[in-house]
């Protein structure tokens, strides 16, 4: 079974396709100029075809590389989309924050709560203050406060 392309090696071919050059390439994308070499040797190896004729003056694309920059190109776009997607142009937080919490009256913690719903309108937080051990996956939290020496797979501390 062949390995699935990488976007870092579809990005190295498109932006050197786009640049002319591998050096150009390699600045707009802040990465030495070597590591766009690997990056098109691999993908190449990969795809067993030579997608760019390369000389010390020119980079021209082949048939085969012609097809598939178009093709990278709609997959780069997509993945930019994707992105956009769930990205805010001003950077603010949105969406559900679903937290598990022991039960506790803490006041300092609730004006944290108070003070974070204030900073961040367009976040919903949905807490559940609860003494019972549920399945923070399986119940869709985001994030959990326990007191615990096991940590359940999937899950980071």
């Amino acid at each position: 079974m062949r390995e699935p392309l990488e976007t870092a090696e579809l990005l190295a071919f498109s932006k050197t396709v786009d640049a002319k050059s591998l050096s150009r390439a390699a600045a707009e994308l802040g990465v030495p100029r070597a590591t766009i070499s690997r990056r098109l040797q691999r993908l190449e190896q990969q795809l067993g075809v030579r997608l760019l004729r390369r000389t010390t003056r020119r980079l021209v694309l082949t048939d085969a590389g012609e097809a598939f920059y178009r093709h990278a190109r709609l997959v780069l776009d997509a993945v930019e989309k994707a992105e956009a997607s769930v990205l805010r142009p001003d950077g603010e937080l949105r969406g559900d924050l679903r937290i598990s919490l022991p039960p506790f009256q803490n006041a300092s913690f609730h004006a944290l709560l108070f003070d974070f719903a204030e900073r961040h309108p367009d976040v919903r937080l949905q807490v559940h203050f609860g003494s019972e051990h549920v399945d923070l996956v399986r119940r869709g939290y985001d994030i959990a406060l326990r007191a615990s020496q096991a940590l359940e797979p999937a899950l980071v501390a």
